[in-house]
């Protein structure tokens, strides 16, 4: 009767330490994806804050010229170095977004980006923030420091719905490649990193 009750109750220490240990883990594992929620949803608000405070800044330069314009007490010199950086602002948001907009069409129309530069990936992407920043947030929320050139393999499998053989073509590269990239962009999963 001694040793039932001895086992008995060994048994019901094991049974508690194995709930406080798995509590624990259920608790860490609850933090841990908390803290990934609070981190994208921080980038995604950082992505939107950098766009407001170009277009703001513009608008500051742009507001500024127009005060000065009235008052009449500035000199030329500070006038025209502050045309000038507004003009050069305004053409190289103008020439990223026209690039961005010919290269996309260019996809559009079954191009491929055999001979684009690393500056033509970010003109796309830029360009297509405009179209759909939201479809862009959605991807910085479920993957985790994409690429440009990965960015574009998405944006075409789940946006344009383009397939695997397709966006191949697209990027001028081999079905071996395709699943390369594949395989790299699913290392980069959110919710798979909280799993392991």
């Amino acid at each position: 009767e001694i040793q039932n009750r001895y086992d008995r109750e060994e048994r019901e220490r094991v049974i508690h330490s194995y709930r406080l240990y798995t509590g624990a883990l259920f608790v860490i594992f609850l933090l841990i994806l908390t803290v990934f929620i609070f981190y994208h949803k921080y980038k995604a608000a950082k992505t939107r804050r950098n766009l407001l405070e170009k277009h703001l800044l513009v608008n500051e330069y742009s507001n500024r010229l127009d005060e000065m314009k009235l008052s009449q007490s500035v000199a030329n010199k500070e006038l025209n170095s502050l045309r000038q950086r507004v003009s050069k602002m305004k053409d190289r948001e103008i020439e990223v977004l026209s690039n961005g907009k010919l290269l996309y069409e260019s996809i559009m129309s079954n191009g491929n980006t055999l001979y684009w530069s690393s500056r033509d990936f970010l003109d796309f992407l830029e360009y297509f923030k405009l179209i759909d920043l939201k479809f862009i947030n959605h991807l910085d929320s479920k993957y985790s420091n994409l690429s440009p050139r990965q960015y574009l393999f998405l944006i075409a499998v789940e946006h344009m719905e383009k397939t695997d053989s397709e966006v191949g073509d697209i990027l001028a590269i081999s079905a071996g490649s395709v699943r390369s990239i594949k395989s790299r962009i699913r290392s980069k999963r959110i919710k798979e990193r909280i799993d392991d």
